[in-house]
């Protein structure tokens, strides 16, 4: 794997992937790359090529480049210090990563670790002792956000999920069933005649049960739509990176069948007594 700085460094203009270079260890201790086969040397074959930085469509901090308040948050955090203008080591890296294998006898820079996320703060101080009390001095580099997204405390702000969904669900579920009563109310005259028409008391039922249904099937669809808009809005506006749409449509669906679920459960209750009154009764009332 080598750098794009050092690709143009090497060849150019011209492909570098699948061409060969040889790695040559010098006796001042340096290490020399060039480009073809040479029998003094280590011959390699280049198989990838690592993008730079500025290449890249989110910065070092993980900014994107073309999200709205990407460069507003960038310039703040250069303001107050946060965010360094450049990153010399990173930006203008003409490195070659190889196994250790081909370079015999070469002392280590670089470690890298895979840990448990919410470990990474302990691993980093476990490494930094363990190398302290060996005489050297380590540079230890990690993403301190995924120990903090790592968090067992996160778990009771993801249960307040599962919470605001059957609270909300809840209130829509009894507002439902009010509104069917009311209309069942309002509405006497006209099951009055429908029930002198020949309408069975089933008949009724199944109407207001199937409004209340629809109901809350045409809330259940516009409420996606508009949280699909909000999400998509939330995303465009987010400078970072990170923050990307994914539509977890298992959790809509089963999310809409409980919600239709107990919308027909809650307008049973009020079908049935919108049905369940005689037709004289009803238009004395109605009159």
């Amino acid at each position: 794997m080598i750098e794009s700085g050092l690709v143009g460094d090497l060849f150019g203009d011209s492909e570098a992937l699948a061409s060969r270079v040889t790695l040559e260890k010098k006796a001042d201790g340096s290490i020399s790359l060039t480009v073809g086969d040479k029998p003094e040397g280590t011959p390699l074959e280049i198989v990838g090529i690592l993008q730079q930085p500025d290449d890249a469509p989110s910065d070092l901090f993980g900014i994107a480049r073309d999200r709205l308040f990407g460069d507003l948050v960038r310039n703040l955090l250069k303001a107050f210090g946060m965010m360094p203008g450049r990153v010399p080591w990173i930006e203008d890296g003409r490195s070659l990563h190889l196994a250790r294998s081909e370079i015999p006898g070469s002392h280590l820079d670089w470690m890298v670790i895979s840990t448990d996320p919410a470990a990474i703060n302990e691993t980093s101080s476990e490494v930094e002792r363990f190398l302290v009390a060996r005489g050297r001095t380590p540079i230890l580099y990690s993403n301190a956000a995924w120990s903090v997204l790592a968090k067992s405390e996160l778990d009771s702000y993801l249960v307040l999920h599962d919470v605001f969904f059957w609270v909300t669900a809840g209130l829509g579920l009894v507002v439902l069933a009010n509104l069917l009563l009311l209309s069942g109310q309002r509405r006497r005259r006209e099951v009055a005649l429908r029930r002198c028409e020949g309408a069975t008391r089933l008949d009724i039922f199944l109407q207001f049960l199937w409004e209340g249904v629809l109901l809350a099937a045409f809330g259940t669809i516009l409420g996606v739509v508009i949280g699909m808009i909000l999400a998509q809005i939330r995303a465009e506006l987010s400078p970072a990176a990170l923050v990307t749409i994914d539509w977890p449509w298992l959790s809509i669906l089963k999310a809409a069948v409980l919600v239709l679920i107990g919308s027909t459960i809650a307008s049973i209750g009020p079908a049935w007594i919108a049905s369940g009154s005689a037709p004289v009764a009803l238009l004395r009332k109605g009159t």
